[in-house]
Order: structure tokens, then C-alpha cells, then sequence
């Protein structure tokens, strides 16, 4: 049987990085907020593949995860222009 998980994230930290801290706690986030799966969603290599095999999904489809209208349209341009 294929299994196909539909509900996966990336992100490209670079880009991450540059989100105001302020806007992230304006949003109710608490300091630090994502800093644990930062490695985790960078990620689209081996380690990806790795787990997927371990939880038996056949194929990802992956969504960058990034910042929203308000943190800024250039910052939304570029984060979508980096993963295409």
C-alpha cells in the first residue's frame, strides 16, 4: 500500500532567521518558538527520507512553512522565490 502525507513542512532557515522576533510574540509565540525544529524542517535529505521510511510513507508533499501578511510581502517573495 502507498501512503502519501499531505501535511509536511520545510523551511529555509536563512530566511526564517530574518523574521522579527517582535512579530513572533505579537502572535502570542513565546521566545525561542520554532528553534527545535528548525534542523528538523530544513531538512529535505537523507535524514527526511530516513523517517519517512520508519513511518512508512511512501511520498511527501511538501509546503514551506514560512512567514505570514503581516511579517512582511518582500520577505514572503523572496522565502517563495528561494523555494521554487
Amino acid at each position: 500500500m502507498r501512503v502519501v502525507a499531505l501535511e509536511e513542512h520545510f523551511t529555509i532557515p536563512s530566511l526564517m532567521h530574518r523574521i522579527d522576533l517582535q512579530a513572533i510574540a505579537r502572535r502570542g509565540f513565546p521566545p525561542g518558538f520554532g528553534a527545535a525544529l528548525e534542523k528538523q524542517l530544513s531538512d529535505i535529505g537523507s535524514q527526511r527520507i530516513a523517517d519517512m521510511d520508519k513511518a512508512g510513507i511512501t511520498m511527501h508533499v511538501l509546503s514551506i512553512t514560512g512567514p505570514g501578511a503581516d511579517l512582511g510581502l518582500k520577505a514572503m517573495r523572496e522565502w517563495r522565490s528561494r523555494a521554487t
